[in-house]
């Protein structure tokens, strides 16, 4: 079946001054102009029809083509946003806190409170982010999409073709698996691997913050040692939570039961081996970093020589 739009046209308007045009009275509510009817008419073969003031309905036709086109259900179950949001990230930030004091912090020029941050800042933070959280979110959503097509051709495996990308498109139960009815074992354990990757990634991220002044390679995060232990057990309790949430809820009148074991290769290769460029670009923002912070600390040592020998009395 083809779709298509109607877009209202705008009526064209005489030039001319207000004063010049005559006075009219407001048309009534039940009143139907020549152009609204025939725009009505027009539209009849279209399945949406848009005017010129209908501003929200233009915002929710882009939604729902950006949800046709990203057909995926949830990355992440509700269970496991309030883990990482309420108990795995506070423990690795608190755990943070725990490195050796630093001496020489008290050497340290402060400057002055900016009222505004320069363009230049922002456009360096914005880059930032964008490189450390942009391309993971990427990552892991593609290796969501993997686990849902690794686990429907494991439900249609007589026919691939019924796992085809472009079959997702298509609004249609014979086409896609049922995610949440008899299928929604695949779905909660394709939720847990990427939360337990999401993991993965926190803790990958946080080895760049144990020392913000120093290197990785000057100095080791493992003198951390409160940061070396929540690493070791936040992992162990993720996994144990995985564990004991499957065997507690599991449906035992699905369709189909899904194993660790159907996780396609690629998902793994994908999710794992992306944390070792990622521990280098953050390593590499953080020098920069220590760059930009250790000039601006000359700079404002050399501003302060100079005032102070201006005032001086010798």
């Amino acid at each position: 079946m083809v779709n298509s739009i109607a877009l209202e046209p705008l009526v064209p308007a005489c030039t001319r001054s207000s004063s010049d045009a005559p006075q009219r009275l407001p048309p009534s509510r039940d009143s139907v102009s020549l152009a609204q009817l025939s725009s009505a008419i027009c539209g009849l073969a279209c399945t949406v029809q848009l005017h010129h003031q209908d501003n929200s309905t233009v915002i929710k036709l882009i939604k729902q083509i950006l949800a046709s086109v990203c057909q995926l259900p949830p990355p992440l179950a509700t269970s496991d946003v309030l883990f990482l949001s309420c108990l795995y990230f506070p423990m690795l930030s608190v755990s943070l806190l725990g490195k050796p004091s630093d001496s020489s912090i008290m050497k340290v020029p402060t400057g002055k409170n900016l009222r505004f941050l320069p363009k230049k800042t922002l456009r360096f933070f914005m880059l930032c982010f964008l490189v450390k959280f942009g391309l993971t979110v990427c990552i892991y959503l593609t290796c969501f999409g993997l686990v849902l097509h690794g686990f429907c051709l494991e439900i249609n495996h007589e026919d691939e073709k019924l796992c085809h990308p472009t079959a997702l498109l298509m609004n249609s139960t014979v086409w896609s698996p049922d995610w949440y009815g008899k299928h929604s074992d695949g779905l909660s354990l394709a939720q847990k691997v990427i939360a337990f990757l999401v993991l993965l990634y926190a803790i990958c991220t946080s080895v760049s913050h144990v020392h913000r002044s120093a290197p990785m390679w000057k100095q080791s995060p493992l003198s951390n040692q409160s940061w070396c232990a929540v690493v070791c057990t936040v992992p162990i309790f993720n996994v144990s939570i995985a564990m004991g949430s499957r065997l507690l809820w599991h449906d035992v009148t699905s369709h189909h039961t899904f194993y660790i074991s159907d996780i396609p290769v690629a998902t793994w290769l994908l999710g794992i081996f992306w944390l070792i460029p990622l521990i280098f670009i953050n390593e590499g923002i953080k020098l920069h970093e220590i760059r930009m912070r250790v000039r601006y600390q000359k700079r404002q040592k050399l501003q302060f020589d100079t005032k102070l020998g201006m005032n001086s009395p010798f």
